[in-house]
Formats: C-alpha cells, structure tokens, sequence
C-alpha cells in the first residue's frame, strides 16, 4: 500500500508539473512565471505523504531537475480550503481526500 500510494504521488506530481511547464517540457510550453522567478516548485500535499515527499520526492526532484522544491504537509480539506480561501498558494497540491 505504501508503494503504491507513493507511485501515485509521484505520478500526479510529475504529470501536474510537466503540465505546468516546471519539467523540461517535450512540448513547447513555456514555465510559470513564479517557477522561472524563484527557481522553486511549491507543493501542498496531504500530511500522509509528508515522508514521503520532504525525504525522497523532493531531493529526487531537485536532483533531477535542478528546480527547488518546497513543500507543505497538511490535513487536504483543510489545506484546499486555505487555497480556496487565498490563505496558501502552490504549483501544485496533492490530496488524499475525495
């Protein structure tokens, strides 16, 4: 369950980011704005990943793409709700909650 659980953020996280134009891109999209500014990807995530995310996805990331990485752990309704509410901004959010 752990494997999979982190194979599937990953996942939503890659695929989110080469959307976003954070990942070299295949197509010609061009980066975000705030991504090419700070050269730091932001990520909000549910807390159950929080491990997973600081420890192995965030180092792999920055390695592999010489993008930053910052993350933010928390409970996910709670943090879409700060999104919703303009308390927190990320290029990406990540939940577990449906």
């Amino acid at each position: 369950m752990k494997r999979r659980m982190q194979v599937l953020a990953a996942g939503a996280v890659t695929l989110t980011l080469s959307f976003a134009g954070a990942l070299p891109a295949r197509a010609a999209t061009p980066p975000l704005a705030r991504d090419s500014a700070s050269g730091t990807v932001s990520t909000l995530f549910a807390g159950s990943l929080l491990n997973y995310m600081e420890h192995n996805f965030g180092p792999s990331f920055t390695k592999a793409t010489g993008t930053g990485y910052k993350g933010f752990g928390g409970g996910s309704t709670e943090v879409a709700n700060q999104i919703k509410g303009g308390v927190r901004q990320g290029d990406v959010f990540i939940s577990a909650a449906s």
